[in-house]
This record gives C-alpha cells, sequence and structure tokens, in this order.
C-alpha cells in the first residue's frame, strides 16, 4: 500500500506543474501583451516624417513643407517622387518664347506726286527672343527675382505694283524686380508677385519710292509697377500640370520722335520729345508644365505654353500715318527652370 501511494505522489506533482504552466504563460503573455500596446501607442504619438506622403501621392499632389517642416523633410525627400519639400535657395530659369511681331499696316498718301499707295504691312517671322530669371525663394514661399526680356527683330514689305519698299524694325526689352508669394489653395499652387519694371521700346520704318527716301522712328523708355498672378494645377500623372500666368505693367517715361523726309518735302531731320506719355504691357501664358524633384532636392521644371503680349502705347504726334501706336506680339514659348 505505501509503496503504490509512494508512486502517485511524483506523478500528481507533475500533474500539477503542467497544469499551472499555462496560466503563467497566459499572465506572461498578457503582461507582455500589454507593455507593447503601451510602447506602439507611444510610437504613433511621435512625429513621422513620411505622414501626409501617401496621402499625397495618391491624389497626385505635391506636400509642401514648410520651415516647420525642414527636419522632417530631409528624410521625406523621395527620388523621383511627387514629394515637394520647399527649402531656402536659389531659382533660375531660362525661357525661349517664338514670338511674332504684330506691328499695323502702314500707308502713305503723296499729295505732290499725286499719288496715293495702299497700305502695306510688314511680315514679321516668328523669332526667339531669350527671357532669363534669377532669384532666391525662402522656405515659406517668399521669393525675390529679377527678370529680363528682350525682342530685336525688323520685317519688310514689297508693293511691286507701285514701285516702293517698306522695311519695319521693332525692339523692346523689360527688366523686372519683383517679390512673389507662392501658396496651395486645394489642388491649385497660386503665386502673387509685384514690384518694378523698366521697359524701352522702339520701332522705325523706312520707306524708299524711286530715288526718295523716308524714315520714321519712335522709342519710349520709362519704368512703373508690375504684377504678375499664376496658377498651376497637378494633374497626378508623371508630374503633369496645367499653368496659366497673367502680367500687367504701366511704364511711365517719355517718348522720342524723328522724322526724315524726302517724299512729302515736309523737312528733313525732324525731331521731338513727348514727355509724360503711358505704356500699357498685358501678357499672357497658357499651357502645361512637367515638374520633378531629385533625390538632392533640386526641382526641374519644363513648360510649352502659347504667349501673347500687347503693348499700348498713348497717342503722340505721328506724321504721315506711318505707324500704329500698338504693338503685339504672340507665338509658342518653351521654358526650363530650376530651384534648390
Amino acid at each position: 500500500m505505501m509503496r503504490r501511494f509512494r508512486q502517485l505522489v511524483p506523478l500528481a506533482v507533475i500533474a500539477a506543474l503542467v497544469a499551472a504552466a499555462p496560466v503563467a504563460a497566459d499572465e506572461s503573455t498578457s503582461a507582455l501583451g500589454g507593455a507593447s500596446d503601451v510602447d506602439r501607442a507611444a510610437w504613433q504619438g511621435k512625429d513621422d516624417p513620411w505622414s501626409g506622403y501617401d496621402a499625397g501621392y495618391d491624389a497626385g499632389q505635391d506636400v509642401v513643407v514648410g520651415c516647420d517642416g525642414a527636419m522632417g523633410c530631409e528624410a521625406a525627400i523621395a527620388c523621383g517622387g511627387p514629394l515637394c519639400c520647399r527649402r531656402p535657395g536659389l531659382v533660375a530659369g531660362m525661357e525661349l518664347p517664338l514670338l511674332q511681331a504684330h506691328y499695323g499696316a502702314c500707308s502713305l498718301a503723296m499729295p505732290r506726286e499725286q499719288v496715293a499707295l495702299p497700305q502695306c504691312t510688314p511680315d514679321f517671322d516668328h523669332e526667339a527672343t531669350p527671357r532669363f530669371w534669377l532669384g532666391y525663394e525662402t522656405c515659406d514661399g517668399l521669393a525675390f527675382r529679377v527678370r529680363y526680356w528682350q525682342f530685336d527683330h525688323t520685317a519688310s514689305a514689297v508693293d511691286a505694283q507701285n514701285g516702293y519698299y517698306v522695311e519695319a524694325g521693332v525692339a523692346a526689352e523689360d527688366l523686372d524686380f519683383e517679390l512673389a508669394q507662392s501658396v496651395q489653395f486645394g489642388n491649385w499652387q497660386l503665386e502673387v508677385a509685384g514690384g518694378a519694371r523698366w521697359a524701352k521700346v522702339s520701332d522705325d520704318v523706312l520707306v524708299r519710292w524711286e530715288e526718295y527716301l523716308d524714315v520714321w522712328a519712335r522709342s519710349f523708355e520709362g519704368g512703373g509697377p508690375t504684377f504678375a498672378v499664376a496658377a498651376r494645377r497637378p494633374l497626378g500623372i508623371g508630374g503633369l500640370g496645367l499653368v496659366a500666368d497673367f502680367r500687367a505693367s504701366f511704364i511711365y517715361g517719355d517718348a522720342d520722335l524723328a522724322l526724315s523726309d524726302q517724299l512729302l518735302g515736309v523737312g528733313d531731320d525732324i525731331r521731338m520729345t513727348v514727355d509724360d506719355q503711358v505704356l500699357e504691357v498685358y501678357e499672357i501664358q497658357v499651357g502645361a508644365e512637367w515638374s520633378r524633384t531629385t533625390c538632392a532636392g533640386w526641382r526641374l521644371t519644363g513648360r510649352v505654353v502659347l504667349e501673347g503680349q500687347v503693348w499700348e502705347l498713348a497717342p503722340g504726334p505721328g506724321p504721315l500715318g506711318l505707324f500704329d501706336t500698338n504693338l503685339g506680339f504672340v507665338g509658342p514659348s518653351f521654358s526650363l527652370a530650376i530651384e534648390r
């Protein structure tokens, strides 16, 4: 009897230990699980530099990080991705508009010769007219820029029936100093800019008939305010977007006029100055843009747009009716810009 009892005691102890083991394991697991939940909640409460990336990527929008997000921005740049981290640095670009000048028609009447010639319109071709800009942009989207553009080309026309030749030359240039602020408004990226512009425009007309020659020249130079609004709408397809720009400038200055006449007998080398004239300049661009942010933080942008300009000079004295006071430019434009 005692022998059987001694054999059963070890078996009972083993059974008790086996029964208690799951309870201890459950308590240990519960304790560890509670600690894990606390750690996970604490980790999720920390700032995540990737927060907003997936949302911006799925929506096809740039996630703009300002001054407060500068530290997270370093970790958030994806190679070639849509994420845009704005950092202070230089902005520079070059644009090549292929513009055609619309100068208007030239007409000439010669009562002394009792000849009235029809209107003759010099035909300008599409010409390369470069534009450059250089500036600095802060991390909150405020930028200072300097922009320069120039046009200097000639065109001619021949009236074979009446035997006269007309040549017209147009030169225009402007230099802008401006402040610009860019903001995000829903799916749109907007920029408002304002500053000062220096501008100069000159045109001349040469009319030759037989041995007679007339030359009419005009030049205007001045300065004034300029204002611009730009909009970009990302499409969410490989960095593509739609763009539209509008700019208006009001230039105040003086105009110089000169005439050398042989056809009408008015006189030789007549010169005059017209003070306090106003030149209005309106510019518009509409087209498409492609942009990409590199791993090093550089943002590359290329544009293809249709550009139009109107230069409206207040009417002044114009003998012979040889010129139209307004100028226009229109044509495609291609640009490449880089931001850091």
